[in-house]
């Protein structure tokens, strides 16, 4: 009997430490951030979504996706450094709700010979509304990138970086009806291409997808109750 009180004792206290260290080296499961091999978005796409901590030398941008509960934001930062050398190394991104750290991760920050700029890659980040995200000492409270309230769904058009499936965020397409593909980045959001004009209706709600160019993509978060993208006349539903 003491043996076998012993034994889950062992077993309980290595779940625990394991789940500790899942938690202290990743952070909170309300916080998340994820590299996409996308390009940043055209100013066009910007408007009333857009802001940012900074200076014109040194800047930590946002661009806010959707805000219902969880915020969905694509990140970047970037230091204007124009020279011949390359540079590899690491930055931190932190988020914090109410004075507490909630993620801590690093990312890549590199510059390419010739290339004017240090940056990260463009970042998906997911954070409670209120929270505050910050990299390089400059911090942005995303819910107030908007000045109107930007619900589900939503989309966003940018551009792969690259050929499609260049990288592992852009990998693993699925294609449910003929001209249409998607990948589910995380609970909500999708990242879509298709051929043609779509339709994205979420209950009573609708908004009309364009036609997209070259390697062109679109980011998507849709409501929680899933909404379906209409395409040909056929229907593919995506998960909230």
């Amino acid at each position: 009997m003491i043996k076998a009180v012993v034994v889950i004792l062992v077993v309980v206290t290595a779940l625990l430490l394991l789940a500790l260290a899942y938690f202290s080296a990743s952070g909170s499961r309300k916080a998340d951030v994820m590299e996409l091999p996308v390009e940043w978005p055209p100013a066009d796409e910007l408007r009333a979504r857009w802001c940012g901590s900074g200076s014109r030398s040194a800047s930590l941008e946002a661009a806010l996706l959707s805000c219902d509960g969880d915020c969905y934001a694509l990140l970047r930062y970037w230091v204007f450094l124009p020279s011949n050398a390359e540079l590899k190394k690491e930055l931190t991104v932190e988020v914090r709700e109410d004075g507490e750290v909630i993620l801590e991760r690093d990312v890549p920050f590199y510059k390419g010979s010739g290339d004017m700029y240090v940056h990260t890659p463009v970042l998906l980040l997911r954070m409670p509304e209120g929270a505050t995200v910050t990299v390089a000492n400059e911090s942005i409270r995303i819910s107030e990138c908007s000045e109107r309230e930007l619900v589900p769904p939503q989309v966003m058009y940018t551009r792969a970086r690259g050929r499609f499936g260049g990288g592992s965020a852009l990998s693993n397409w699925k294609q449910p009806i003929e001209g249409l593909k998607y990948i589910r980045l995380t609970d909500g959001v999708y990242v879509l291409n298709w051929t043609g004009t779509a339709k994205l209706s979420c209950g009573t709600l609708s908004l009309s997808l364009r036609e997209l160019g070259e390697n062109e993509l679109a980011i998507v978060s849709v409501k929680k109750g899933g909404c379906d993208v209409e395409l040909g006349g056929k229907r593919a539903h995506l998960e909230g």
